[in-house]
């Protein structure tokens, strides 16, 4: 049960990091603003 847990808590991490790049990702292109 915990192992369960923390494979579940793992996967939101990483959707959530996923969702988070993603996001900064089309903010940067909808700002068009290079950021290097």
């Amino acid at each position: 049960m915990i192992l369960t847990k923390k494979i579940l808590t793992s996967a939101a991490l990483v959707v959530s990091a996923f969702t988070q790049t993603h996001a900064v990702e089309a903010f940067l292109i909808k700002s068009q603003t290079p950021m290097m």
